[in-house]
């Protein structure tokens, strides 16, 4: 069978995302034109996905697709942003086969649909070396304050969405490193959160519209390091209480199998969960605004003037932690 260049690859595969968007030109030029709101602010994000990184090279190409538009939509998510827009770029090697490429498409399709956002630009070129992805996603944001990492505030209440860890778990099982005997169904669940993000785009966009928060960031690098990087920023400390940490039904197996577990589940990353720093009375008067939707939040701890993260196990004492969170050098 013929391989496709790269222009056959691009007007077959992927000039078809960009339908709902005529400033996108059909990928036939190289640049798109968007209109400007006349309120709101752009918000926009970039990261690069490679392959046996931050994905497995046999891993499907539809999740390879999603999960690297998804790691930018949680970065819009965390500044409240409603996502609209990506540029795309691919490198592939030279043996990638046109299924693969087929397959990576329909990913984004569902997604595009799912989060309506669309495809407007990018570039696809050939590579000796592995997948490379990366995608830059734009989104608006209505509001007059974007949640920034700078600004948490003393005695805010830590709070995250969700759980945390279990992506961390979920790596371990696909390496072969976690060997305890869940079932089928703790295990797909585990391996399923680090192949496929849920970025809480409807919590961003919520928490943002009234200014609630006083800084927020979504959890990639891991939950120690992230939020090391909010209180860095914020030139703050934290402490948090083991006892109150969200942890899956799945994860807690582990946990009552190998306790010593836990600072792997808060220092492996790929959570996206969004972390953020709120006062008391804004927090009740969040939960009002969130009473009737499926958004799952818990107080973790509290921000402190001591400049460290503090950790504190079920007895009282302080839980030593060596890794913060994944770094690439």
């Amino acid at each position: 069978m013929k391989k496709l260049n790269e222009f056959e690859i691009i007007n077959k595969y992927f000039a078809p995302l960009t339908y709902k968007e005529q400033g996108a030109y059909n990928l036939k030029d190289d640049v798109a034109v968007l209109p400007i709101f006349e309120k709101g602010n752009w918000v926009i994000t970039t990261d690069s996905l490679v392959a046996d990184v931050h994905f497995f090279q046999n891993d499907p190409a539809d999740l390879i697709a999603r999960k690297m538009l998804r790691v930018n939509l949680s970065d819009l998510a965390s500044k409240g942003a409603q996502p609209l827009y990506y540029l795309m770029t691919l490198a592939l090697p030279h043996s990638i086969q046109e299924s693969w490429i087929a397959d990576f498409a329909e990913g984004l399709a569902q997604d595009q649909e799912q989060y309506n956002v669309s495809l407007i630009g990018g570039d696809t070129v050939a590579t000796h070396g592995p997948i490379t992805l990366s995608v830059t996603a734009l989104g608006l944001h209505n509001g007059y304050m974007i949640p920034r990492r700078d600004k948490a505030k003393i005695d805010d209440l830590i709070v995250v969405s969700g759980t945390v860890g279990d992506s961390a778990l979920g790596l371990m099982i696909l390496k072969k490193k976690l060997i305890y005997s869940l079932d089928k169904q703790d295990k797909d669940y585990l391996v399923n959160k680090y192949k496929l993000p849920q970025p809480q785009i409807e919590l961003g966009l919520i928490m943002s519209a009234d200014n609630l928060c006083s800084s927020c960031l979504d959890i990639s690098d891991g939950f120690i390091a992230d939020l090391n990087h909010l209180c860095q920023q914020s030139n703050v400390g934290a402490v948090i209480y083991e006892k109150l940490l969200p942890v899956s039904q799945a994860a807690q197996f582990v946990l009552k199998e190998n306790p010593s577990l836990l600072m792997t589940m808060l220092s492996g990353g790929d959570d996206y969960e969004l972390l953020f720093t709120i006062s008391k009375e804004k927090y009740d008067l969040f939960l009002k605004q969130i009473k009737n939707k499926n958004i799952s939040l818990t107080i973790v701890g509290k921000i402190t003037n001591d400049r460290t993260i503090s950790i504190i196990d079920q007895n009282g004492k302080m839980l030593p932690y060596h890794k913060m969170g994944y770094q690439h050098f």
